[in-house]
């Protein structure tokens, strides 16, 4: 059984060991004159929880949720609720998925939300306890948004209730998970401010998916349209993702001037695994190899290879298409490929760029190949390939009291400031390291990595995790390992 929960962008963590099923995901929103309000949705997959049966012979799943929210200005719990989430009367054939929705008026300010669930019919203990810290703040004069939704379904209403948003009856899609028999991603926001930032000037608003490394849409999965202004500014769209292949996408939602300048966007990102639609070869048979450097790239299986050494650099598209049709793909198929890849690259030169990179596959082989992975499978190697080399390098590979470590710290990336990698060694003899924890956007993230750090049990459970951390905010200690990744230098 598995807990998987999302806080906008923030993670709750899972213990291997809960035993309930279940989705959680809290949603920030603002009433303007009014104090910001949150949204819980807490969804239970209809085989992750336990039934009873009823007097009429019907089945009844009910599990009992917790939720606190403790301010940490003051330490002072603000709300608390305690209710009994019930599924739908069903029989063994028609099990159904059910929803829970909670709102709270919040005051502005940092909180932390702790949920408990008891599980009141499953025939083994069944309980799960989960907190994370969240802020909760709306900008009062420049553009700023409600948490993006997805939607499992968006229906013109005129009733009244907390999934009834702007005429409109929602169900919150509670996952970042789209599966093959999803052929719709369904989202909702809330837009602020246009008034004061626009006035009766009319605005664009630019909705696309776009692959998580990047921010140019995906074919035709984007919309753009003209806006009026709006105290509040509901938007309710839907982007069809049948053709979409199994990968990692960001939805992303921005607004823009009349000139189309951008003035604010969000984003959120999801995952889809689509077994009925991957990248097909119909463009790559269409490309014109004769004379080119891959002509004379007769060798099938080093040819395979030169193509898995771009997976840094690869999007999620390119990387499924390397991993399953090229994988098996015969010699001119993977010809066409290769040049097509780098002819995305470098239209001008694409044998440059190609050797240029293949220089630095070299490079990151000496350094970090071992006798299992090549240099670009490793950490280290996919980093430096993909983001270049570090600003800065810290080294300590047989430091007193922590496992071994390397601290890279990067300027700039993209449009990224100021980002560190956190690489270590589980040996005390350090050949490979691995990623630990960064804070650039869609690498890992283990906000434990301290405690990791200095223990051999890796395997630490959420509510330890969270308590370590809360410890070492309420007394940092100031040791190297820290003081190294806070203030790289």
């Amino acid at each position: 059984m598995r807990v998987t929960l999302f806080l906008a962008s923030i993670f709750f963590f899972c213990n291997a060991a809960f035993s309930i099923d279940a989705y959680f995901d809290l949603k920030k929103y603002r009433i303007p004159g009014t104090d910001p309000y949150v949204e819980t949705h807490l969804s239970f997959p209809a085989n992750g929880v336990g039934y009873h049966k009823l007097e009429t012979g019907m089945l009844q799943a009910e599990v009992e949720a917790t939720l606190i929210f403790t301010s940490l200005a003051s330490g002072e719990i603000v709300d608390y609720r305690k209710n009994i989430v019930q599924s739908p009367f069903v029989t063994d054939s028609t099990l159904t998925d059910f929803l829970d929705i909670q709102v709270f008026s919040l005051n502005p300010g940092t909180y932390k939300v702790d949920l408990e669930l008891k599980d009141l019919h499953a025939t083994s203990h069944a309980e799960a306890s989960l907190s994370q810290v969240f802020k909760l703040e709306f900008q009062e004069k420049e553009i700023d948004f409600a948490d993006l939704t997805f939607l499992i379904s968006a229906t013109p209403t005129k009733e009244q209730g907390p999934m009834v948003k702007s005429g409109v009856k929602m169900v919150p899609h509670v996952s970042d998970y789209f599966a093959s028999h999803q052929d719709k991603v369904i989202f909702y926001t809330e837009i602020y401010n246009t008034l004061k930032t626009f006035g009766d000037s009319m605005f664009l608003l630019k909705t696309y998916i776009s692959d998580q490394l990047g921010t140019e849409a995906i074919g035709e999965l984007q919309k753009m349209e003209r806006a009026t202004a709006k105290e509040v500014l509901p938007l309710v769209q839907s982007f069809d993702i049948s053709k979409l292949p199994t990968g990692k996408y960001a939805l992303n939602v921005e607004v823009r001037d009349r000139f189309n300048d951008l003035i604010a966007n969000q984003r959120i990102d999801f995952r889809r695994n689509n077994f009925n639609k991957d990248a097909t070869e119909e463009v790559v048979q269409m490309v014109d190899i004769k004379n080119s450097f891959v002509s004379l790239m007769t060798n099938r299986d080093s040819l395979l290879e030169h193509l898995n050494s771009c997976h840094p650099i690869a999007s999620n598209l390119e990387r499924n298409s390397i991993e399953t049709q090229m994988r098996f793909a015969d010699l001119p198929t993977l010809q066409k490929y290769f040049f097509y890849f780098w002819s995305r690259r470098s239209e001008e030169n694409p044998e440059l760029a190609w050797e240029n990179y293949y220089v630095q596959v070299q490079y990151v082989e000496e350094l970090y190949g071992t006798r299992v992975k090549k240099g670009y499978e490793t950490d280290r190697g996919r980093v430096y390939l993909q983001y270049g080399p570090p600003n800065t390098l810290v080294q300590r590979h047989n430091p007193p009291n922590v496992l071994p470590y390397e601290i890279w710290h990067y300027y700039k990336i993209e449009n990224f400031n100021n980002k560190r990698f956190l690489f270590y060694s589980r040996e005390a003899v350090a050949i490979d390291f691995v990623l630990l924890h960064s804070d650039m956007l869609g690498e890992v993230s283990n906000n434990d990595w301290p405690t990791i750090m200095r223990t051999e049990n890796v395997e630490i459970s959420a509510a330890q995790s969270s308590q370590n951390r809360q410890n070492r905010l309420n007394s940092f200690s100031g040791d190297e390992l820290e003081d190294l990744f806070y203030n790289p230098r």
